[in-house]
């Protein structure tokens, strides 16, 4: 049994490096990002009720809009997951006739219920008029002729799931991936949106989909970016006209980003959170490895 282990461990060590410069690189973001915004135990006070000009909440989203290079950022515990936070986005943004295409297949169950497709779910994106189109993946990479292919006039968004989701057969994208999609529907129609499902995704690499044309990403604290700190929430981030938009379906139009409670403790715990992603991250990826390893030795046997 140790020499299964042993063998699994040195297997690791090919991955460890390129791992673990990643989770420097983003320690280092996060370590910039809370030096720029002077982050102080002011940003930490609870507060209550509507919470106008509340400094913590505003800081937040400025510190994770310079962490994913982006004009604006929503960052809320009012976000109960992450699929919330990509409702959010989604229904923030599109409009009936507009046209959404899934990039990536067929979206995992709970984006399923978001879209409406392929079962009608009230208060859905189909069931509020917009238009869904699905490109299946080839050989588990984006199809992006086809992709490309398939836009009309009538295309607001693109949809692209970064994360094989809860397939067993599909592979994630990197980041690279994901700026070929970008850069080739751009040219085909330079205003559409394209809208990253970066659930598991974030500080896996030096970049993230908005540094390589993604217009709008949306993910969840319980994952990634929570370390294991922060209790519930999720974060949208992007074009400034967008996280906008978004903002209205979160509290009430013309309300937006302005409202939103930071209930005791929580500042503290996301930003606990932040810092300690990066290392969370980068032990749980090697951790997996080398249960695949062993397991995968062991049945070898």
């Amino acid at each position: 049994m140790q020499k299964l282990k042993k063998t699994a461990l040195n297997d690791v060590e090919k991955y460890s490096k390129i791992y673990e410069e990643a989770a420097l690189f983003n320690t280092e973001k996060v370590m910039k990002a809370f030096r720029n915004h002077m982050v102080s135990d002011n940003y930490l006070k609870p507060t209550t009720g509507y919470a106008y000009s509340d400094v913590g909440r505003e800081n937040l989203d400025a510190i994770y809009a310079e962490i994913f290079h982006t004009e604006a950022a929503l960052v809320r515990s009012q976000f109960v997951s992450g699929t919330h936070a990509l409702a959010v986005a989604l229904l923030g943004v599109l409009r009936a006739s507009d046209e959404m295409i899934a990039a990536t297949g067929t979206p995992y169950d709970t984006m399923q219920t978001i879209i409406g497709s392929p079962v009608k779910t009230p208060g859905s994106l189909v069931d509020l008029g917009v238009i869904y189109k699905e490109i299946p993946m080839q050989d588990d990479k984006p199809d992006i002729e086809v992709i490309c292919s398939a836009i009309t006039d009538k295309t607001r968004l693109i949809h692209i799931q970064r994360s094989c989701g809860y397939s067993s057969v599909r592979k994630t994208l990197n980041v690279a991936q994901i700026g070929e999609i970008c850069a080739a529907v751009k040219k085909v129609k330079p205003d559409v949106i394209c809208f990253v499902d970066n659930c598991y995704g974030e500080f896996i690499e030096k970049q993230e989909p908005t540094e390589v044309g993604a217009d709008l990403i949306a993910g969840s604290l319980i994952k990634n970016m929570g370390g294991g700190f922060a209790p519930t929430g999720g974060y949208i981030a992007g074009r400034a006209d967008l996280v906008e938009l978004a903002s209205y379906r979160l509290t009430a139009p013309g309300l937006g980003g302005e409202m939103g409670a930071t209930l005791g403790g929580y500042g503290t715990r996301i930003l606990s959170g932040l810092v300690y992603c990066s290392s969370c991250c980068n032990a749980g990826r090697k951790t997996a490895i080398l249960l695949r390893l062993f397991l995968k030795t062991l049945v070898m046997l």
